[in-house]
């Protein structure tokens, strides 16, 4: 699961969007930071839109809301709804992504205190560990689209599951992708349609969860 650099670079772009998530500048430059960072390896450009100059090339177009409600439960309640997407027939996807902020900060919150005691104490440690969670999920769902996958896999970045530790910590090698993955995205033609929503609408069953603290 060693990221391997693509000989052709894919232009993303995120119209990202906050629903009742009063999210400060620091998480936000979190998010993108973190979403950039693990798909940059693979030759993934993501580039950031919503009142900024939009590349004169882009291969897929994505809107995604971080939203303050929780979504949909999984079956379990044990597990949290980080985040959805809705793929059609074609793998595609024309509707928006979505991010629950509160099940990923309820999911941070429940770590032991000796795990969160920094971002107990300071608020910028706390936004840090939150844009660098949201952006992860954000990754795995563009991940989805990108790789015309909504299926999971055992390991790595489109596993269905993460846990609050993983999220939050600096190591990103949880969020690799595998090699059949990697062979996916190889053999993706840029010439698919464009992906973009901005309206919102009710995200479809599939999602990544985390498991709750035990």
């Amino acid at each position: 699961m060693v990221p391997l650099v693509l000989l052709a670079s894919l232009v993303v772009t995120i119209d990202l969007r906050s629903i009742d998530a009063a999210l400060s500048a620091r998480v936000v430059r979190g998010i993108e930071a973190e979403t950039a960072a693990v798909w940059r390896p693979y030759g993934v450009d993501i580039r950031w839109v919503g009142g900024r100059d939009r590349p004169a090339v882009v291969d897929v177009e994505l809107t995604a809301f971080v939203e303050r409600s929780a979504l949909p439960p999984p079956a379990s309640a044990r597990l949290f709804a980080l985040g959805a997407v809705r793929l059609h027939v074609d793998l595609q996807t024309h509707e928006p992504i979505w991010i629950s902020y509160q099940a990923v900060a309820a999911l941070l919150d429940g770590r032991p205190s000796d795990r969160r005691m920094m971002a107990t104490r300071f608020q910028e440690f706390a936004d840090i560990e939150m844009g660098r969670a949201l952006g992860r999920v954000l990754a795995h769902e563009v991940g989805h689209v990108i790789l015309g996958a909504p299926f999971h896999r055992p390991a790595g970045l489109m596993r269905a599951r993460f846990s609050a530790d993983e999220l939050g910590a600096p190591d990103r090698r949880p969020f690799l992708l595998t090699n059949v993955d990697v062979a996916r995205l190889r053999s993706r033609p840029n010439s698919e349609p464009r992906a973009s929503n901005p309206e919102p609408r009710t995200p479809n069953p599939d999602r990544i969860s985390a498991r709750g603290p035990s």
